[in-house]
């Protein structure tokens, strides 16, 4: 049996969940939705999705960063890409650091 698609979105804002669940979910993949910090991780423990699509506020870049350091500490091999619409470059390479895969501006 194939495991099941998993795609977890991180974003105090519904926007992009909605967005990557309209383009996602017609091929197959279950998108999962948590709007802070604590929701995020309990989703990411019970669901155990194969990608997480975290947003990164450039303005408070540590509770995200310790959220990708967590699921990195439990899974190194997680598949986190961080999302900004306008970063700092502290906040790209303190995100690459921590083990995201990818940084999408």
């Amino acid at each position: 049996m194939l495991e099941e698609n998993k795609i977890l979105v991180v974003d105090d804002k519904k926007k992009t969940y909605d967005k990557v669940r309209s383009i996602f979910v017609p091929k197959g993949f279950s998108v999962f939705y948590a709007s802070d910090i604590r929701k995020a991780f309990r989703a990411f423990r019970t669901e155990n999705p194969q990608i997480i699509i975290q947003k990164i506020d450039d303005n408070i870049i540590e509770p995200s960063l310790k959220l990708l350091r967590k699921i990195m500490n439990i899974d190194y091999q997680s598949t986190v890409m961080m999302v900004s619409s306008l970063p700092s470059l502290k906040a790209v390479v303190e995100s690459l650091r921590a083990g995201a895969a990818d940084f999408i501006t």
